[in-house]
C-alpha cells in the first residue's frame, strides 16, 4: 500500500505518493528539447493516428510543456502545483505546490528539476520526490523556462533581468538588464545566451560574464524563444517578423513578414525552419534564405509551437488542442487528433520520447499516446 508523506519547507509542500519505474530510457529535459531550443526529438516518429495511453487530470488549467526524466512526467498547472506522474501509468509520484502559478516549463539535469513561478521564485527540487533543495527570488513573474548547461542555470523573468545562478547552490552569478519584460525564454550556444523580451528587442550576452555581445531592436515584442542552430538565431516577434540572425555579429541573415503576429518558437532542422503564425499557418522555411517550401493552415490560431521527430512535424492549435502531425518534406498530412474542449488555450507543446507523445491540456490535464 502507498504511503503518503508530506514535508514542508523552502517555499513549497511536497506531497509523496510513490516511487517511479519506468520503461522509457530516453529524456525530453528541457523545453524545447534542448538548451539551443531547436525543437528536435531524438524519438520514433508517430506516422499514424495513435491510440491514448493514459490521462492524468491537472489540477488546474496548464500552459506547461511536459518534461520528461527519471521516469516522470513534469508539468506545471496555474494553481501553482508542479505534478510528476509515472511515465508508463500516469500515476501521480509526487506534488509541489509553489507560491506563484507554474508557467515556467521545468529543467532536469542530474536528478535535480528547476524551473520559475509566478511569485518571482526559481526552484530546484529533487526529481525523485520533490524536495526543495534551494529557492531564489527575481523581481517579478516569471513566465521565462530556464536553460540549462553544465554547472548554471539561465532564466528571464519579468523584472527585465536575464539572471545566471549556479545549479549547485542558486547563488547568483550575474544578472544583466534585457531592456523589458521576458516572456522569451533563453536559447544558449558555447559562449552566447539568446534571448527577446516585451522591450521590443532580441539581445544576446556572454555566458561568462553577463555582457551584451549585440542587439537587434523589432517593432512588436518578443514573446518566442530563439532557436540556434549552425550559428544562426531564428525567432519571430509580435511584428509579425520573421527573423534568421548571425549568431557572432546579430547581423540579419534574411528576414519574412507573414503578415500576422509570431509567438510561436521555430523548430529547425537540416536546412528546414518550422514556424507559425498566430492565426494558425504553418510554414516550412528554406534555412538559408526564408523562402517558403510548403504552408499548411492548421485550422484555428496558435500559441503553440511546431516540434519535429524524424520525418514528422507536430503542430497544436487552440481549436480544441486540434494536434496535427505532418510529413516535414512536403507537408502531407498524416493524422490530426483532438486533445481538448472548444476554446482550449494551448500553450504546451508536444513533446515525444521514445515514441511517445506526451501532450498538456488546459482543459484535459496531461495525456500520453503511443
Amino acid at each position: 500500500m502507498k504511503r503518503l508523506w508530506t514535508f514542508i519547507g523552502l517555499m513549497g509542500l511536497v506531497v509523496w505518493v510513490g516511487q517511479a519505474q519506468s520503461i522509457i530510457t530516453s529524456t525530453s529535459s528541457m523545453f524545447r528539447s534542448s538548451a539551443n531550443r531547436a525543437g528536435v526529438y531524438d524519438s520514433p516518429a508517430i506516422t499514424s493516428q495513435p491510440s491514448l495511453l493514459w490521462q492524468y487530470k491537472l489540477p488546474r488549467p496548464s500552459r506547461t510543456t511536459p518534461t520528461v526524466a527519471e521516469g516522470l512526467a513534469i508539468v506545471g498547472s496555474e494553481n501553482a502545483t508542479l505534478s510528476a506522474v509515472n511515465v508508463d501509468t500516469g500515476e501521480l509520484v509526487w506534488q509541489f505546490q509553489a507560491v506563484g502559478t507554474i508557467v515556467s516549463t521545468s529543467a532536469i539535469q542530474d536528478k535535480r528539476v528547476y524551473f520559475g513561478d509566478g511569485d518571482g521564485t526559481v526552484h530546484a527540487l529533487d526529481v525523485t520526490n520533490g524536495v526543495p533543495l534551494w529557492s531564489f527570488a527575481t523581481g517579478n513573474i516569471i513566465y521565462s523556462s530556464p536553460a540549462l548547461d553544465a554547472d548554471a542555470l539561465y532564466i528571464g523573468s519579468n523584472d527585465g533581468f536575464l539572471y545566471k545562478l549556479s545549479l549547485d547552490t542558486g547563488e547568483l552569478i550575474w544578472k544583466t538588464e534585457v531592456g523589458g519584460q521576458v516572456w522569451s525564454s533563453p536559447a544558449l550556444s558555447e559562449n552566447l545566451v539568446v534571448v527577446g523580451s516585451r522591450g521590443r528587442n532580441i539581445v544576446a550576452f556572454d555566458t561568462l560574464t553577463g555582457e551584451k555581445v549585440w542587439e537587434v531592436a523589432t517593432e512588436g515584442d518578443v514573446d518566442a524563444t530563439p532557436t540556434i542552430v549552425e550559428n544562426v538565431v531564428y525567432i519571430g516577434a509580435r511584428d509579425n517578423i520573421m527573423r534568421a540572425i548571425a549568431l557572432d555579429t546579430g547581423e540579419l541573415v534574411w528576414e519574412r513578414d507573414f503578415g500576422v503576429q509570431i509567438y510561436a518558437s521555430a523548430a529547425v532542422v537540416e536546412g528546414s525552419v518550422y514556424v507559425y503564425d498566430f492565426d494558425g499557418l504553418l510554414y516550412a522555411l528554406n534555412a538559408e534564405s526564408g523562402e517558403t517550401v510548403w504552408t499548411f493552415a492548421m485550422g484555428g490560431p496558435a500559441y503553440s509551437s511546431p516540434v519535429v521527430a524524424e520525418n514528422v512535424v507536430y503542430a497544436i492549435t487552440e481549436k480544441g488542442g486540434l494536434l496535427h502531425a505532418l510529413n516535414r518534406e512536403t507537408g502531407e498530412p498524416l493524422w490530426s487528433l483532438v486533445t481538448g474542449k472548444e476554446g482550449d488555450w494551448r500553450a504546451g507543446n508536444p513533446v515525444l520520447v521514445d515514441g511517445v507523445l506526451f501532450v498538456s491540456s488546459d482543459t484535459e490535464g496531461l495525456m500520453a499516446f503511443r
